[in-house]
């Protein structure tokens, strides 16, 4: 197909006046690619996401066939921009198989990729070759020979001008630290550029959730949220993901068949292992950042070890303690009771709502109940104990309930779930761009 062709049916397809987009994208060589790249407007391209997880399932199935390199693995994502409340971020992964020229268009034409209301609707290609994934992370975070990514209004204005300021790497556009090379960090620690870079190691936990949800929730939903993060943080902040922890501080769910945990010293001192080949790296700002509850605590005694010898400006933030704000301004947390965010603290309405968005397939709703805490007692009885403040106990998860979740998880619902997520998401893409903007200068080794 001539690249004049397939500019002019993109081109119509992106501003259907139902709100919808559904562009059928035939495969193309990659040098096509580049070419139709280079002709969108980048008003035209506001944004092409697929999921990390997505594109490596599609690169790995790839391989597995034994394709052709000329053969695109990937497929279509489109993304719905405009700031309205019912706003909906809807990546469509196509990456879980090869897709022929004709299976292409087909496979697309079958899903429903409806953005609802009338919004700015960018469509684009989102592929690779089957021997490397570089195509699809450039177009994702941005390159200067590729379409500029663009970000929602109300993203940027949130940035701070400082946070906007540094060019992102040359080296490598992936937000993932193990896809760098180790000649990507050289390169980028020669030229200066890893100084403010933003180190980002996700820890999470492999724990029972109640008999609805599985063992990964915390996984999935550092996973998820990062996830999100991606389509708001602008390419000018420097960060990378480090692999995610998925075994963690779990020993209040022992008693649970399933649960993996490590001891308080052992995860000390993994990830104060991993914080300190960071710091042999040349970089210089590290977050971790935490989706379960249960090791909060560990966090603050690596951060402030990291600081102490290594002089790592490092923050620890867990993805509950965001400010969960929808892109009108609105307070997402009021899609929940103050009953629900008191004591629904474990597999309860949020995290099963979340989960639903993120991994239904893996959410049994038929178990879901109203699973309620005997901390609800203690707080009707005691003034002092019972004041969720004063004092903590020493629990364990059968303590509160002996099918190991709190809170109404029936009551849950895939559209609260996603509008957490893209809250969270939202907020930690500002809270990296904030780190990045962080002077160094800010620590200071000697005092008086």
């Amino acid at each position: 197909m001539q690249i004049g062709s397939l500019y002019q049916r993109i081109s119509s397809a992106a501003f259907d006046t139902a709100g919808e987009a559904v562009i059928v994208a035939p495969l193309l060589r990659a040098k096509h690619r580049r070419q139709l790249l280079g002709r969108l407007d980048a008003q035209l391209l506001v944004h092409v996401l697929l999921a990390e997880h997505h594109l490596d399932i599609g690169h790995r199935h790839a391989k597995q066939r034994r394709q052709k390199p000329h053969h695109v693995v990937g497929g279509l994502a489109a993304l719905g921009l405009g700031g309205d409340a019912d706003l909906e971020l809807r990546a469509l992964g196509f990456a879980d198989g090869v897709l022929g020229s004709g299976g292409l268009a087909q496979h697309v034409e079958d899903q429903d990729v409806a953005i609802p209301g009338k919004k700015r609707v960018a469509g684009g290609i989102a592929g690779t070759w089957c021997r490397h994934a570089g195509m699809i992370r450039r177009m994702r975070h941005g390159s200067a020979d590729r379409v500029t990514m663009r970000q929602p209004p109300q993203a940027e204005s949130a940035m701070p001008d400082a946070a906007r300021s540094s060019p992102a790497s040359p080296h490598n556009p992936s937000r993932y630290w193990a896809d760098w090379s180790t000649r990507d960090f050289s390169q980028c620690r020669a030229s200066g550029l890893l100084d403010n870079l933003v180190a980002v190691l996700p820890v999470a936990a492999t724990e029972q959730h109640g008999p609805h949800l599985p063992l990964r929730v915390d996984s999935a939903l550092a996973d998820g949220v990062i996830s999100a993060a991606l389509a708001h943080l602008p390419t000018e902040v420097a960060a990378l993901f480090l692999p995610t922890q998925t075994v963690g501080l779990s020993p209040e769910h022992a008693r649970f068949a399933g649960t993996l945990t490590l001891k308080a010293e052992t995860l000390i001192r993994l990830w104060t292992d991993i914080g300190e080949s960071v710091a042999a790296t040349g970089v210089k700002k590290l977050v971790l950042f935490n989706s379960h509850g249960g090791q909060a605590g560990v966090m603050d005694i690596v951060t402030r070890d990291l600081r102490a010898r290594l002089g790592l400006l490092v923050y620890s933030v867990n993805w509950y303690g965001l400010p969960l704000v929808g892109p009108q301004g609105e307070d997402v947390n009021a899609l929940f009771s103050a009953h629900e965010h008191r004591f629904g603290i474990h597999a309860g309405e949020i995290e099963t709502s979340m989960m639903l968005a993120l991994a239904p397939e893996l959410v049994d709703m038929a178990q879901a109940q109203n699973f309620a805490s005997t901390s609800q007692d203690r707080a009707k009885r005691y003034d002092i104990l019972g004041n969720g403040k004063s004092a903590k106990l020493g629990w364990q998860m059968q303590d509160y309930n002996p099918q190991g979740a709190v809170g109404n998880a029936a009551a849950a619902s895939a559209d609260k779930g996603r509008a957490v997520v893209d809250a969270a998401g939202r907020a930690l893409a500002r809270l990296l761009g904030e780190v990045h903007a962080l002077p160094l200068a800010m620590l200071q080794d000697s005092a008086g």
